[in-house]
């Protein structure tokens, strides 16, 4: 699994049936379409800044949001 298909699928469970899409895109300032490319795993490169917007709307440390075993892979 990609960083960025792992950084999907724990925003879907971070915020499935807790957060609507619009919520999530207001707060975070992040658009519909980056957003879309997230969960959709199509994004490039998930920057920082992204991880840290979600994380801060999440009221999530950085730590925090790592701290699942979708991250728990080899490089």
């Amino acid at each position: 699994m990609t960083l960025n298909r792992a950084f999907s699928v724990r925003l879907l469970k971070l915020t499935r049936n807790k957060m609507s899409k619009s919520r999530l895109e207001r707060e975070s300032g992040l658009s519909t379409l980056t957003l879309k490319h997230i969960e959709n795993g199509t994004i490039q490169d998930i920057k920082l800044s992204h991880v840290v917007k979600v994380a801060k709307v999440l009221k999530m440390s950085l730590s925090e949001f790592f701290d699942d075993e979708v991250f728990d892979w080899e490089c």
